[in-house]
């Protein structure tokens, strides 16, 4: 289950982060909106905040191979076994 999910579809208005302005309310990371031209597509727009998050977030991919020991190659190499292996049970 995640956001792409079927019972999520037209109800998510706003992601909000993790960061807490001064009045208490959480700002949204990003913002989602109908598309004019084509009802079917929606719309989504990374807020100050949303950016400001992504560029904190950028490194922990990388971080994360580190604390793993692997590098990027290696895990595009797991990725794929464990994605083959999941085929093969089903």
């Amino acid at each position: 289950m995640g956001l792409g999910d079927e019972r999520f579809r037209g109800r998510l208005v706003e992601i909000r982060c993790v960061h807490v302005k001064s009045h208490g309310e959480p700002e949204p990371a990003a913002l989602k909106r109908p598309d004019a031209d084509d009802e079917r597509r929606v719309l989504v727009t990374l807020t100050a905040d949303g950016l400001a998050l992504r560029d904190r977030l950028a490194s922990v991919p990388q971080s994360f191979l580190h604390c793993l020991g692997m590098d990027p190659a290696e895990a595009g190499a797991l990725r794929d076994q464990l994605a083959a292996l999941m085929t093969k049970i089903g």
